[in-house]
């Protein structure tokens, strides 16, 4: 009776409280980095995923995750397609909450529905647009972020820049570059714009790529194409003199099962007419990667991109 009970209180926060059921396709409106980790999940399809988890609840017109109210803002959204997995109802010291359980192949996500929440299927509206991120929703919902991360990026000589322009730059930021913020910078007298594409994915073996294989690596397999794109969207802004990556590079001895990874930070200055010679087939790759400046973990490397596991 009590296993019927759970069950029950599931299935009608599913439909009626919450407005979703189990096995309806979200995106999520959230950064990542608003998110905390919260362990690994044990059971599920496929088990081992990282785990993320969010406080959800309002603050006057506000809605606050984890502490902060500025997420809506300043930072890109993780673009992935979500199944929600179940909803359910919790206590903990004293405090009941929804947790709304979503999957997607890498992750999953928990979002706490916390007092004083009331509307659960309105504010999880405002955290998750139905369907995926080229649904009309989504697209919406991306269009207003842009303008107003827009209102807060583009200063200096990119305060006058045309909307759609800067629409343009963000959106190729987020979705070619796969960004989760931005920023700005000058380099030696010239105005950049700054990407942090965050932690590569891949946890490189030091006993098989030193630290300049690891960073020909990436450039090789990722940040030369996102370079080269990057000449579209700068092609009629000439108030944008360079752009700047940054990523984290995780790597560690594989004979160190259980050791943390270490990082390297990379950070890359490209001017914008080296990337447009570049795109235009005008410089080798590695001309390109001459010309620019690579900088890890404070100190400035001259790449070989032959040294890469290519």
């Amino acid at each position: 009776m009590k296993l019927f009970s759970a069950v029950a209180l599931t299935l009608f926060l599913s439909t009626v409280t919450f407005g979703q059921t189990k096995g309806d396709l979200v995106t999520l409106k959230v950064p990542l980095n608003y998110l905390e980790k919260d362990g690994i999940r044990a059971f599920g399809q496929p088990p081992g995923l990282p785990i993320f988890a969010g406080a959800v609840f309002p603050t006057g017109e506000k809605l606050n995750i984890n502490g902060h109210s500025d997420w809506d803002t300043c930072c890109f959204p993780y673009l992935g397609q979500f199944q929600i997995d179940k909803v359910s109802k919790k206590k903990e010291k004293n405090t009941e909450y929804t947790e709304v359980e979503m999957s997607d192949p890498t992750l999953v996500i928990k979002l706490r529905f916390m007092p004083p929440t009331i509307d659960i299927a309105q504010t999880f509206k405002r955290v998750a647009a139905s369907g995926n991120s080229d649904s009309p929703e989504m697209q919406s919902y991306l269009e207003r972020l842009y303008d107003a991360m827009g209102k807060q990026f583009f200063k200096g000589s990119l305060v006058n820049l045309e909307d759609n322009k800067k629409r343009t730059l963000l959106r190729f930021v987020h979705r070619t570059a796969k960004s989760t913020r931005i920023s700005d910078e000058t380099y030696k007298g010239n105005q950049y714009m700054v990407v942090d594409l965050g932690s590569d994915g891949t946890v490189y073996n030091d006993l098989k790529l030193n630290q300049p294989g690891r960073i020909a690596t990436i450039l090789n397999e990722r940040l030369l194409n996102t370079l080269k794109a990057f000449a579209e969207p700068v092609k009629d802004v000439s108030e944008l003199q360079g752009l700047k990556l940054e990523m984290e590079i995780p790597h560690k001895s594989f004979l160190e099962t259980y050791a943390t990874p270490r990082i390297d930070k990379l950070e890359l200055y490209a001017p914008v007419d080296l990337i447009r010679k570049f795109a235009n087939a005008d410089i080798t790759n590695q001309q390109f990667i001459d010309g620019c400046t690579v900088i890890v973990n404070t100190n400035r490397l001259q790449v070989s991109l032959a040294q890469s596991s290519q």
